[in-house]
């Protein structure tokens, strides 16, 4: 095993252990049943709450980059679905979401299915920066908070 390949391995167990050992935390202190996000959200004038936050930092992020229906998103470091999850929702582009997270994908999966957005939706249980995936798949790809955690090549 090269040290390229047991320092990839090393970081992402240190990601896994990181959120599950914060599990609890973002569960009663962060997410919300409504936003299943877990980033800081993006505050103004007009979204003064976290909740409200959440919810525009999706706005935000879609407006700029112009996210229509038409298009394929990834999003990598997707979390417990939260930007995927109002993407599909209120734009109804389809959205692949990809963590290293077991259970923030089977979170993602299970509010996927409670909202009726299976069909819009996929999350997998993969490294954003190599999944497998065809870039050429996808129009916009997003990493929201999630870059912190990517490694150097």
């Amino acid at each position: 095993m090269s040290d390229k390949s047991t320092h990839t391995s090393t970081l992402q167990k240190n990601i896994i252990s990181y959120y599950d050992s914060t599990r609890l935390d973002y569960r009663v202190l962060w997410a919300n049943k409504k936003n299943r996000a877990i980033h800081f959200g993006y505050y103004d004038e007009k979204h003064a709450s976290h909740s409200e936050a959440l919810e525009n930092m999706n706005r935000v992020m879609a407006r700029e980059v112009g996210i229509t229906s038409s298009d394929r998103v990834l999003d990598a470091g997707c979390g417990q679905g939260g930007s995927a999850l109002w993407l599909a929702e209120k734009i109804g582009c389809y959205v692949v979401g990809v963590t290293l997270v077991p259970h923030q994908v089977e979170v993602a999966r299970i509010e996927a299915k409670k909202r009726n957005l299976e069909g819009k939706l996929f999350f997998d249980i993969k490294d954003y920066s190599d999944t497998g995936l065809n870039d050429e798949d996808f129009s916009v790809i997003l990493a929201c908070e999630s870059v912190c955690h990517s490694k150097i090549k």
